[in-house]
């Protein structure tokens, strides 16, 4: 039988059409062959690429960070996760192991690195600072603008460290740190701050949160820098401030007990205390009760004015076999610039 016109046809586009499948297929072949990792990486919703995504900072990862001497409560975490950045680099092995010997060794190396960062940053070392930023923070400010904005901070609030506590949580699949910075100053307020570190090049680096971005202002100039920084003060009551030093005062006393340090303690008692209670006999006493750590559960500062305030401190105290609850009122006095825990007027064992 002859096949018909409509039948050749036909064969002629089957035929067209299967060699077009074929060609399109080993075009598709080729591209995956030769396109960039960063194009084939690209997720289904044209998300960053795989191996640029940093995780965000989650209230289950803060629980879980890792306390070094920590006696005080574990501060809300930063919003937002660090910015992406290119320059991080992964671990040796790629994954670490939690409990590991290099998991182990990265993590010293972490608390190493951390302390030595805050302790520059502390005694005014705006050169070891700025070489341990994270690259993609370093980027964001020139030297000379990073020395200006950190010198402003210090000269207008001048600090002793007093204690360094810091809390960590090393991310095992991406080269990131969850890191929890509690500073204790001599005679005024602590400061407890989230942030994160991240691995390059063989050490760890201090990478911005949003919020410390947002306050050091990269890229503006330090007129608008400083004037920024003068409105939020003007906006804030003195009241409000006062209140702040006060509860500082308060909680740098009762961490104090909590580490065993009583010497620090007992400095943050009034004159009228220290006329009632002999300071070897008061230091002597508290030794006695084998204090291993403290917890302030409540503080609230009822009443301010310019030189007294008034506050109620619920805190517990752990030995090796027990937890001792107590209610405590304090009248505080501000001598010299600095709130003192002068009187107590009266106190409560709860457990």
């Amino acid at each position: 039988m002859i096949p018909s016109r409509t039948t050749e046809t036909l064969t002629y586009v089957v035929a067209i059409g299967a060699l077009l499948v074929l060609l399109i297929g080993l075009g598709a072949l080729a591209y995956i062959a030769f396109a960039p990792d960063s194009a084939r990486l690209l997720a289904p919703s044209g998300q960053q690429p795989v191996e640029e995504q940093l995780p965000t900072r989650s209230s289950d990862d803060q629980a879980d960070a890792t306390q070094v001497g920590s006696t005080q409560e574990t501060p809300s975490p930063a919003s937002t996760g660090p910015t992406t950045s290119k320059e991080y680099t992964n671990y040796p092995s790629g994954y670490l192991t939690v409990g590991s010997s290099e998991y182990k060794e990265l993590e010293k190396k972490l608390l190493q690195s951390v302390e030595d960062y805050y302790k520059a940053i502390d005694s005014e070392d705006w050169d070891y600072a700025y070489d341990n930023l994270a690259s993609h923070t370093r980027r964001q400010f020139t030297e000379e603008e990073w020395k200006q904005k950190n010198q402003w901070f210090a000269d207008n609030y001048p600090r002793d460290l007093s204690s360094l506590k810091i809390g960590i949580n090393i991310s095992p699949s991406k080269p990131i740190a969850d890191i929890t910075v509690d500073r204790a100053f001599e005679g005024g307020p602590s400061s407890i701050q989230g942030t994160y570190f991240v691995y390059e090049d063989g050490s760890w680096k201090h990478q911005f949160t949003e919020e410390e971005f947002d306050a050091f202002m990269p890229g503006a100039s330090f007129e608008a820098f400083v004037a920024a920084q003068q409105s939020w003060s003007l906006r804030r009551k003195p009241a409000e401030i006062e209140k702040q030093w006060v509860e500082n005062a308060i909680r740098n006393h009762y961490a104090a007990i909590g580490d065993g340090d009583f010497e620090t303690a007992y400095s943050y008692f009034g004159p009228t205390y220290r006329s009632t209670t002999d300071k070897e006999r008061w230091i002597a006493d508290e030794a006695s009760h084998q204090v291993k750590g403290s917890t302030i559960n409540a503080l609230d500062v009822t009443e301010v004015s310019e030189d007294t305030a008034t506050a109620t401190v619920d805190v517990s105290f752990e030995d090796d076999t027990s937890t001792s609850r107590f209610f405590a009122i304090w009248r505080l006095l501000k001598k010299d610039g600095f709130w003192r825990l002068d009187e107590q007027l009266s106190t409560q064992k709860m457990s």
